[in-house]
Formats: structure tokens, sequence, C-alpha cells
């Protein structure tokens, strides 16, 4: 039932909406959307007042990297992008211990100290050596971390956001 929506709809719905919206032949997604929107409203309303909160030092001149998510696309991302830009990584996670470990192995290689190596993304978040955050994880768990490190004061780039 869409009146037991939850407070902290994800963000991403809104991108679904506004594709959605395109669309008028199909009025069961357009009265979804319709019945939504309000929600959504809401919730950005909410962040609003919670990110007005928040202190961002948006003169950082020492950034030391926190990377969630080493599979194909967030290993290709570090190792092709990130890396090559000479960009200190100080640690690397991803729920599986061989990829965090694959990814540590990268950092190394390209010539900078070993970084702190986490299975749990909220480890990275709570780390005081990491002030920006790059998500490279799954679809879903985007928001999820990128809220929680913005409101840790962390600075939060994502792999693909846009498009969810």
């Amino acid at each position: 039932h869409l009146h037991k929506l939850p407070p902290s709809l994800p963000i991403s719905s809104f991108f679904y909406i506004s594709y959605i919206d395109g669309y008028p032949e199909n009025k069961r997604k357009r009265a979804l959307a319709k019945a939504i929107k309000p929600a959504i409203i809401e919730t950005e309303h909410n962040a609003a007042k919670h990110l007005e909160k928040i202190e961002v030092n948006c003169e950082m001149k020492d950034i030391r990297i926190g990377f969630i998510g080493l599979g194909a696309r967030g290993y290709g991302l570090l190792t092709q992008v990130v890396l090559p830009q000479k960009e200190q990584v100080a640690a690397v996670c991803d729920v599986y211990d061989d990829r965090a470990e694959n990814g540590a192995k990268a950092v190394q290689d390209a010539g900078q100290k070993a970084p702190a190596v986490y299975l749990d993304y909220h480890d990275v978040i709570r780390d005081k050596n990491v002030n920006t955050i790059i998500i490279a994880t799954g679809w879903d768990s985007h928001v999820e971390i990128a809220l929680e490190a913005m409101y840790a004061g962390k600075a939060v780039a994502m792999e693909v956001g846009g498009a969810y």
C-alpha cells in the first residue's frame, strides 16, 4: 500500500519516476508515479533539513580515498582511473575478502603504501584517515552508503550514480 511507504524512500526512486513520466501510454505506471511523488518530495525535504547541518570542507588539499566495492567495475575504476591519476587510496573495502585484498595489492603495485582493508563499509566511513568515499558497489546500496558517508562529513563520489 502506497500510504505505508517508508519515510526514507530511496532517492533513486526519483529517477525511476522521472523516466516513466515520459511514457503517458502506461497508465498503471503513471498512477504509481503520481502516488509516490509526494513521498519523494517529503523525503527530499527531510533530507535537505539534515544536509543543512552537515559541514563539508570543499577546499580539501589532501584527498584520502576510501574505495568501497571492488567487483569488476569497481576494480576497473580503481586501477584504470583513480590510481593512474596518483590519487591517494587510504582504504579499500569489499564484502569478499579476496576482492578487498586484490584492491589493496593494486594500490601497492601503483607505488602507494598499503591501504587499510575492510569487509564492512561502515568501517571505511569511520576511518579517520579517509575523507573521501568512492562507491562502486551494487546499485541497490549506493544511496544508503552515500548518505551515511555524507552524514559523517565525507566527500562522496558514485560509480554510475545518476543511472539509477
